[in-house]
C-alpha cells in the first residue's frame, strides 16, 4: 500500500497539473509569460538560492555545535542539497528523515545527533510555520470577511500545535537529563492506551532524540539562531512566489503572503510531492476569489514551477555527483 501511494500520488499532482493547463488559454497563458519581467524573474530565482542556502548555513550551524567540529562547507552544501531534493521529491517531506544517514556518512555526525538535528529542525519549522498560517487566517477573516470563513475548529487545531512546540522548544531545554526522562515517560504514558508498544518505542526514541537536540543546542542558540534563519527562510519562500508574480502583474504583497501560507498547508494535507497541481489550483482558487486574473495567476505559478524544478534538478544532479566524488575519493586513499 506504501508503495501504491508513493507511485499515485506524484501522478496524481501531474494529473490535477495538466488538467489544469488543458483547460487554460494556452495562447494567452504564452503571451503573459513572454511578457514577464526578467528583473522580477532573476530576483524570484535569487530568493530560492537563497531560502535553500540559509536553511543549509542552519543544518551546518547545528551540526558544527553538535559535533564540536567544523566542516567543510564544500562538503556539507551538496550533502544537504540531497537532504533537500530528499524532503521535495516525499509526501510532507518525509525524505527528510533520511538525513541522518547521509550526515553520519558523509560529514561524520552520530545517528542519534543527525535524529537530534531533524527533530529541531521539523519542530522550529513547524512553530513558524503554524505562527504563518495562523496570521494568514486573521487576515483573510479580517480583510475579506466576505469572501472567506474559516472554521474555528482550524484555527485552534493551528494555535495548539503552535503552543505545543513552543511549550516543548522552551520547556526540556531547562529540565537536567533526568527530568527529561521522566517527562517523556509521563507523555508516552498518556498515549499507551491507544497506540501500539512498537510505534510508543519509536515516539519515545524520537522525544528522547528531540530533547538532546534542544539541551546541546541550547535555547539561546534556538531562539537567537535557529528561530530567526527559519524566519528569514520563509520570507525568502514568500519573495519568491510574490516577484514571480509581480513579473507578470501587479499584486498586493500581503494577500500573497496570507495566499502563500494558506496554500502550503492545504499543498501539506495533500501530501502531495512538492505539492505538484494541489498549489497551483490553490493559488488560481485564492487569488482570483481575491480579484485577480486566473491566466495572469496560472502563467505566473506555471513559470515559478518551471523554473524552479529546473533549478532543483540542476542542484541535485551537482550534490549528487559531487557526493560521487567523495565516495570515489574514500575508495583510493
Amino acid at each position: 500500500m506504501a508503495w501504491f501511494l508513493k507511485a499515485f500520488l506524484p501522478l496524481l499532482g501531474l494529473g490535477i497539473l495538466i488538467v489544469l493547463i488543458s483547460n487554460a488559454d494556452l495562447v494567452e497563458l504564452k503571451g503573459h509569460i513572454s511578457q514577464a519581467n526578467m528583473l522580477y524573474v532573476a530576483g524570484s530565482i535569487f530568493c530560492y538560492l537563497a531560502a535553500i542556502s540559509t536553511r543549509m548555513a542552519k543544518w551546518w550551524i547545528f551540526s558544527n555545535v553538535v559535533t564540536e567540529s567544523r566542516s567543510r562547507l564544500d562538503v556539507f552544501f551538496p550533502v544537504y542539497c540531497f537532504i533537500h531534493l530528499l524532503g521535495n521529491v516525499t509526501p510532507i517531506r518525509s525524505g527528510e528523515m533520511a538525513g541522518p544517514i547521509v550526515l553520519k556518512q558523509y560529514i561524520g555526525l552520530s545517528y542519534s545527533k543527525g535524529i537530534a538535528l531533524v527533530m529541531l529542525e521539523t519542530s522550529v519549522e513547524g512553530l513558524i510555520f503554524c505562527v504563518g498560517v495562523i496570521t494568514a487566517v486573521v487576515y483573510f477573516s479580517t480583510m475579506y470577511s466576505s469572501l472567506f470563513v474559516m472554521p474555528n475548529e482550524v484555527l485552534v487545531l493551528v494555535s495548539g500545535v503552535a503552543l505545543v512546540l513552543l511549550f516543548f522548544l522552551v520547556g526540556v531545554s531547562r529540565h537536567k537529563q533526568n527530568k527529561s526522562s521522566i517527562f517523556v515517560s509521563k507523555l508516552v504514558a498518556c498515549l499507551r492506551r491507544d497506540l501500539v508498544e512498537r510505534f510508543l518505542e519509536k515516539f519515545r526514541y524520537a522525544i528522547r532524540e528531540a530533547i538532546l537536540a534542544v539541551r546541546i543546542f541550547g535555547l539561546r542558540r534556538v531562539l537567537c539562531i535557529t528561530i530567526p534563519l527559519t524566519v528569514v527562510s520563509w520570507i525568502f519562500d514568500v519573495l519568491r512566489v510574490y516577484l514571480m508574480l509581480c513579473a507578470l502583474g501587479t499584486f498586493h504583497a500581503l494577500d500573497v503572503v496570507a495566499t502563500f501560507m494558506v496554500v502550503a498547508l492545504f499543498s501539506m494535507v495533500s501530501m502531495v510531492p512538492l505539492g505538484l497541481g494541489v498549489a497551483e489550483v490553490g493559488w488560481i482558487f485564492v487569488l482570483t476569489s481575491l480579484g485577480y486574473d486566473s491566466a495572469v495567476v496560472m502563467s505566473g505559478m506555471l513559470l515559478e514551477r518551471g523554473l524552479m524544478s529546473l533549478l532543483l534538478i540542476i542542484i541535485s544532479v551537482s550534490a549528487v555527483v559531487r557526493m560521487s566524488a567523495f565516495i570515489r575519493r574514500d575508495v583510493h586513499s
